[in-house]
């Protein structure tokens, strides 16, 4: 018995639906695996900037250093105290320059009336042409007028050299005193500035190690992401389990359809046929669906991780100009060092100029306690002749002789208090050079020390931070690479649309396929008792590995029927492989 056309039309087209077919989970394949080879891409790409980010955080925050701003902030903290300590000497030297120049300037005005009150008429003008019995007073009047003369420069050397050392610690202190003031206050100015700059810089790193962790996370996120894009990958092996057992079934349709001719019972094979069409219809459908939702969600993981890479772009991004406004700050730090090694406090020769001016004013004092010695050994000479010097016979002689050893008397007696005075600024002066020397000179020193030492600690915190920046750029590179990668890649995903087209030319044909086969009452007997009928299949839902595959079957022979012709249990009961 010949086919009837219909039949040969259905077995013609189900075969080209069976090669169809066949080819569908090749290119499903190949449109999930050019996913999957990019999705190694994707994770090698945060895992590097995740590497970077980690070296970025242990070369930033290594022994606490913050980049090095641990010990340039130390170091800072050293200079004040030391440039501070240098001003405190500095106003200790002033202040006992106040009590040494008025100690100096009271000897110096002593001398002044002293040497005013040594300018006397000569004695011997006043016991000549007395006679030759008066040879003795004359000589002796003689030797009094010549230690009158040797006494005014001894007098006025005790008020010169004690000007003089007063003079020169005023000069000195002038000086000092007008770099004092101006290097204070450039002092508490730059500090201000300085302190402002390293809390910014310090902020800006805190920020930057933040955007690194920031950059660890989503570098964990990419890789959740991944493993969720893997899992979501098994439907490709599920669809061409699935399509295998739908060609299986086709195949099995097209051995029904054939044998209609032959059959002892061709409308059980007919209905067996129809059936089972029925059936692929839905697993097809199923099939279609899962698809479709593959793809949408392999689309929504790649939207995930582009956002990722978006939101690390900005992260880098940020942290760029945090690296930079860090590298202007070094910048702004270094011209306060600068300035800092301006300051009148660090002239060079500053200190060897104290020195040599308190060794000036030292040695004025030596020299006017010299002449005071001499003065007052002067004076006892002059005291012991005129008290042998016979006035009684010459008032004018009796009135110059009283006025001479008044002024030997008050050499003796306040000569010692001044003599006092010389010895007691002698001991300030040397006490000051001493101070100034081992103590004021040290700071300056160390000071100077330090600031050649902080150009190359900047250097070395610019040098990290340009190899920092140079990492955040090539994890900008990467986050660029990664978007625009899933931007083609999500542009190419249209693998599915061509699928789906031909799954529901393939469902449509299928249908009109059992409508042309289908003649007679076997319209009518298709709609008979769906639990008798799902018997016959116990062959084909025998093979499904899969609940969907046994739902679909189900579902085709009218929901609640039950494949195997026994009571339904719970899904927890199917075996599902």
């Amino acid at each position: 018995m010949s086919l009837s056309q219909p039949v040969e039309e259905s077995l013609v087209l189900l075969q080209k639906h069976i090669q169809m077919l066949g080819d569908i989970p090749n290119v499903t394949k190949a449109g999930f695996m050019n996913i999957a080879d990019h999705m190694g891409d994707f994770s090698a790409s945060f895992a590097s900037g995740a590497s970077r980010a980690i070296t970025i955080r242990e070369r930033i925050g290594v022994n606490n250093s913050e980049l090095g701003l641990t010990d340039l902030r130390h170091n800072l903290r050293q200079i004040y105290r030391e440039i501070t300590g240098v001003f405190q000497s500095i106003k200790s030297l002033v202040k006992d320059k106040e009590s040494f120049s008025s100690s100096m300037e009271q000897i110096a005005d002593w001398g002044m009336r002293l040497e005013q009150d040594a300018h006397l008429p000569l004695m011997v003008d006043q016991v000549r042409g007395q006679g030759k019995e008066e040879l003795e007073r004359q000589t002796l009047a003689a030797i009094i007028d010549s230690l009158m003369r040797q006494m005014r420069p001894l007098v006025h050397e005790v008020s010169s050299c004690t000007q003089e050392a007063s003079d020169i610690m005023n000069h000195l202190t002038r000086r000092i005193v007008a770099d004092l003031d101006t290097s204070n206050h450039s002092l508490t100015v730059l500090k201000g500035h300085t302190a402002s700059t390293l809390k910014r810089m310090s902020a800006g790193v805190q920020n930057l190690l933040k955007n690194c962790t920031l950059v660890e996370s989503q570098s964990d996120s990419v890789n959740e992401i991944i493993f969720e894009m893997v899992q979501a990958m098994q439907y490709d092996d599920i669809s061409s389990q699935r399509i295998s057992h739908v060609i299986t079934a086709l195949q099995k349709a097209m051995e029904k359809l054939q044998s209609l001719g032959t059959a002892e019972d061709p409308q059980t094979n007919l209905r067996w046929f129809i059936l089972v069409i029925r059936i692929c219809g839905e697993q097809l459908r199923g099939i279609n669906t899962d698809l479709v939702a593959a793809v949408n969600d392999m689309h929504h993981h790649l939207t995930r991780i582009s956002d990722v890479a978006e939101g690390q772009k900005n992260a880098v991004s940020l942290a760029q100009s945090l690296s930079m406004e860090l590298r202007k700050d070094c910048a702004e730090i270094s011209y306060h060092l600068h300035i800092l090694l301006r300051l009148g406090v660090f002239d060079e020769d500053l200190s060897s100029d104290v020195l040599k001016t308190l060794s000036k004013a030292e040695n004025a004092v030596f020299q006017a306690k010299r002449a005071l010695d001499m003065l007052s050994m002067t004076c006892e000479r002059l005291e012991h002749l005129v008290m042998g010097l016979d006035t009684s016979r010459n008032g004018r002689l009796e009135n110059l002789a009283r006025s001479v050893s008044a002024i030997a008397m008050i050499v003796k007696q306040e000569g010692k208090e001044r003599h006092a005075q010389l010895m007691q600024a002698v001991d300030k002066l040397q006490a000051i050079t001493m101070f100034f020397s081992e103590k004021t000179t040290p700071k300056v020193m160390r000071t100077h020390s330090l600031l050649r030492r902080l150009p190359m600690l900047l250097q070395q915190i610019e040098a990290t931070n340009n190899d920092i920046r140079a990492m955040m750029n090539e994890n900008l590179s990467g986050s660029r690479t990664v978007g625009i990668q899933i931007m083609l890649l999500s542009a190419e995903m249209d693998f599915h649309n061509t699928i789906e087209r031909e799954l529901n030319r393939i469902m449509e044909q299928l249908a009109m396929t059992t409508e042309k086969v289908a003649t007679g009452t076997l319209a009518t007997e298709l709609g008979g008792n769906l639990h008798e009928m799902a018997r016959e299949f116990e062959d084909l839902a025998s093979m499904y590995t899969m609940d969907s595959e046994r739902r679909a079957h189900g579902d085709a022979l009218g929901g609640d029927a039950d494949l195997f012709g026994e009571s339904t249990g719970s899904d927890d009961e199917i075996e599902l492989f």
